[in-house]
């Protein structure tokens, strides 16, 4: 890659920081550039020991955690309050809405393993009373239905183990997902620091 098509790909991704600190990240890369290439390393060596656009992209945005704010203050805080108050049917409803959507969300990823685990509880509770009353069944006189009754039993087992085998499996996916969700949430609230 040459600076030319470096320094457009980074001049592309940065536009959303404003043309003076889009032109000052430019400006800088391409001096870092040019004094690698001072140092006795050519073009393409010095764009790699700086790194591919994406990561110095990243590396820049990863900097930018700051949003200055210029909010009109009423002056007293008795109307901040006020309006505070006044605006809770609205902001109050909102935040209801917000987190009852994030529940939500975290009960339909959770209702599969806790469907599997119900599957596995009470085909082993089928398996139990299948297999103790067996010998009940059979002492009135009916082989045939006992026999039955023990194989249903000796199958609800297998169903039992499979069941919690596939349950462990799909908690440990719904355990990973729900982390890396409430970090995505996280980082929405974290990510910018606004100062008034």
């Amino acid at each position: 890659m040459s600076k030319e098509q470096f320094l457009q790909e980074l001049e592309r991704q940065l536009k959303v920081l404003g043309e003076s600190e889009c032109e000052r990240y430019l400006d800088y890369y391409d001096e870092m550039i040019e004094d690698y290439k001072e140092n006795g390393f050519f073009e393409e060596e010095a764009i790699l020991k700086i790194g591919t656009p994406k990561e110095v992209i990243q590396v820049i945005l990863g900097e930018q955690d700051t949003i200055e704010l210029k909010v009109r203050s009423t002056g007293s805080k008795v109307i901040n309050i006020l309006l505070l108050i006044l605006g809770f049917p609205l902001w109050g409803a909102l935040l209801l809405a917000l987190i009852c959507c994030i529940a939500s969300v975290y009960i339909v990823i959770m209702s599969v393993p806790f469907t599997t685990g119900v599957v596995a509880v009470s085909s082993l509770f089928v398996s139990v009373v299948g297999i103790v009353g067996t010998p009940f069944v059979i002492a009135n006189g009916s082989l045939a239905m006992g026999i039955t009754q023990l194989g249903i039993g000796i199958s609800c087992i297998g169903i039992a183990i499979l069941s919690a085998i596939v349950t462990w499996i799909i908690l440990k996916v719904v355990v990973k997902l729900t982390v890396r969700f409430t970090k995505w949430l996280i980082s929405l609230f974290r990510r910018k620091v606004v100062r008034v």
